[in-house]
């Protein structure tokens, strides 16, 4: 049995008292394995001046090593949300026994509207069988840097089948998801043309002028 000293204020001298039995004790000691995983889209470069800035839209999300998730919030750890500008993003969770975990996200570029400074807009008949493109209508499109994107085109209205008029938008979209577009309406559509003629006339005179009124029909 270990012997316990006890000392007294009250007394000058000090003095061994009588043995007093404890209890074994046992002192145990853990660590516990804990990680906070941050995750985001490193592809995610781009802004747009006006768009909010969230933990979506960089596909952020936060982990821990027990499978549960928390709360990503982002802020703006260097430059303003103006177009032209390149920003640092920080993201940033909490997880248990007060873990946090950070990621600087650098180079972030703030676009504003792209342009369509280039398209030809006087195409107002096409074929039936036509491939409408960016090059059919010799459109080009820039973002807010200067960088060329690529432009789409699409019927918005009508069809392309002979007889019809179409409206073509002519769009382009930016890294940050920036949508510029031009309309072209009043685009007719031709089919091949045909024609009917007298298949029994085998026979002409020397004084007959030849011309489509000479049992020709053009059909367009």
């Amino acid at each position: 049995m270990p012997e316990t000293i006890l000392t007294s204020t009250v007394n000058a001298s000090p003095k061994l008292s009588e043995p007093i039995a404890t209890a074994d004790t046992a002192i145990y000691a853990y660590w516990v394995e804990y990680d906070l995983n941050l995750t985001y889209n490193a592809l995610k470069l781009a802004v747009k001046e006006s768009g909010e800035i969230t933990a979506d839209y960089f596909d952020a999300a936060a982990t821990d090593t027990d499978g549960e998730s928390y709360e990503v919030t982002v802020s703006i750890l260097l430059g303003n949300q103006t177009a032209g500008s390149t920003l640092t993003i920080r993201l940033s969770a909490t997880g248990k026994y007060n873990v946090t975990k950070t990621l600087n996200i650098g180079n972030v570029k703030v676009y504003g509207n792209p342009t369509i400074p280039q398209y030809d807009n006087t195409i107002n008949k096409i074929k039936e069988k036509d491939i409408l493109n960016a090059g059919y209508f010799v459109a080009a499109a820039q973002d807010y840097f200067g960088t060329a994107i690529n432009c789409t085109v699409e019927i918005i209205d009508g069809e392309q089948t002979a007889g019809d008029t179409l409206t073509v938008r002519i769009s382009a979209t930016d890294a940050s998801g920036n949508i510029v577009y031009q309309d072209i309406e009043g685009i007719e559509v031709y089919g091949t043309p045909t024609f009917d003629y007298d298949s029994e006339k085998t026979s002409i005179k020397s004084s007959d002028i030849l011309n489509s009124a000479f049992q020709f029909q053009i059909r367009l």
